[in-house]
C-alpha cells in the first residue's frame, strides 16, 4: 500500500498517475491484496452496500464520481451518484453469462492505467454482486404480487415507512395515490376470473407507463392499488392520476369490461405519520367513489 500512498496528492485530494511498474506487477503489490477488498465485498448480501464498498475502494486509486450497477431486475448506484462527463461501461460475467452492467462515472477521461486497474479490481465484484442479486430476487418474492408483478401489501408497508422517513429527513415532498377499480367485481362475475385477472394485469401495465422510475406501485389485493410518488407535489400527482384514468378509458379490455379508476390523493404534511397520510388518501378515494366513480379527489 505504501507505493500507492506515494502517488496520492493530499493537498489537492487527487490521485497522480500510477507508475506502469505497479500496474504490471500485480503479483508483487497484488491487486488481490488491496485492503482485503474481497472479504469486505463478500461480507454483505445488500447490493447497495456492496456497490458502495467497491466504489470507496476504487476512489482511492481512480478519480470517479460514482459507480452504478444495472440488471434486468434492479439498478443500484452509489450515494450521491453524479453523472460524469466521462463514463466507462463494462460488464460483469460468470461463465460467459452477463451478471450486470457496470458503469464508472468521472469528470475526467479514463486513462489506460485507470482501465487496467479497474479491470483488476472489478473481478472481485462479480461474485458478490451475483450473490446479492440472488438475495434481492428472493426478497422480492415475499413483497411482490405474483399476478401483476407490482409490489404487494407487505412491500407497500415497508416502502411507505421508508419513504416517510426519507421525506422527513430530506424535506422532499411525497404524494400517495390510492386507487380502486370501479365495477371490477361486476366484470369479474360477468366475464369470469380469467378475464378479471387480465383486467388487473392490464391496469398494472398502465400504472407502470404512467409513473417515473423513482415512483413505486403496489397492489393491495382485489382491485385496490397504491402509488408512492417520490419528490412529487399535488400538481404532479394530478397529472399522473389523469394520465392513468385516460389510458384506462382508452384501453379496449377496460372498455369492454366497463372498468374505470377512482383515485384518492394526499401529499405528506410536516410530522404526519404514514397512517395519517394513508387515512387522508383513503378518505379522498371514498369521496371520489361517492361522487360518481372515475373521479380524482385530493385530500
Amino acid at each position: 500500500m505504501d507505493i500507492l500512498q506515494n502517488y496520492l496528492s493530499s493537498d489537492q485530494n487527487t490521485i497522480n498517475p500510477l507508475p506502469s511498474q505497479f500496474l504490471e506487477s500485480e503479483s508483487h503489490y497484488g491487486i488481490g491484496s488491496f485492503s482485503n477488498l474481497s472479504e469486505r465485498l463478500h461480507a454483505s448480501l445488500d447490493l447497495q452496500r456492496i456497490v458502495q464498498v467497491f466504489a470507496d475502494e476504487v476512489a482511492k486509486y481512480v478519480q470517479i464520481c460514482g459507480v452504478r450497477i444495472q440488471t434486468e431486475a434492479v439498478t443500484v448506484q452509489t450515494e450521491r451518484f453524479v453523472e460524469g462527463i466521462f463514463e466507462h461501461i463494462t460488464e460483469l460475467h460468470i461463465n460467459q453469462k452477463s451478471v450486470a452492467i457496470l458503469t464508472y462515472a468521472s469528470y475526467r477521461e479514463f486513462e489506460h492505467q485507470d482501465l487496467k486497474l479497474l479491470q483488476g479490481l472489478q473481478h472481485k465484484l462479480t461474485m458478490p454482486v451475483f450473490n446479492g442479486l440472488q438475495y434481492y430476487l428472493l426478497q422480492q418474492q415475499t413483497v411482490k404480487d405474483h399476478l401483476t408483478q407490482l409490489g404487494n401489501r407487505a412491500g407497500f408497508d415497508e416502502q411507505f415507512d421508508l419513504a416517510i422517513a426519507r421525506t422527513h429527513r430530506d424535506g422532499q415532498p411525497l404524494t400517495l395515490l390510492v386507487i380502486d377499480l370501479d365495477n371490477f367485481k361486476r366484470a369479474n362475475d360477468s366475464f369470469g376470473h380469467d378475464m378479471g385477472d387480465e383486467v388487473l394485469k392490464t391496469f398494472a401495465k398502465i400504472l407502470r407507463r404512467c409513473i417515473r422510475r423513482s415512483d413505486l406501485a403496489f397492489r393491495f389485493g382485489g382491485d385496490e392499488f397504491a402509488v408512492l410518488l417520490n419528490n412529487a407535489e399535488e400538481d404532479i400527482a394530478m397529472r399522473v392520476a389523469a394520465r392513468v384514468q385516460a389510458l384506462v378509458s382508452q384501453n379496449a379490455l377496460m372498455h369492454q369490461c366497463q372498468v374505470s379508476a377512482s383515485i384518492g390523493s394526499a401529499t405528506w404534511q410536516l410530522d404526519e405519520t404514514s397512517k395519517q397520510l394513508f387515512r387522508r388518501a383513503d378518505n379522498a378515494l371514498y369521496h371520489a367513489k361517492d361522487c360518481g366513480k372515475n373521479q380524482l379527489k385530493c385530500a
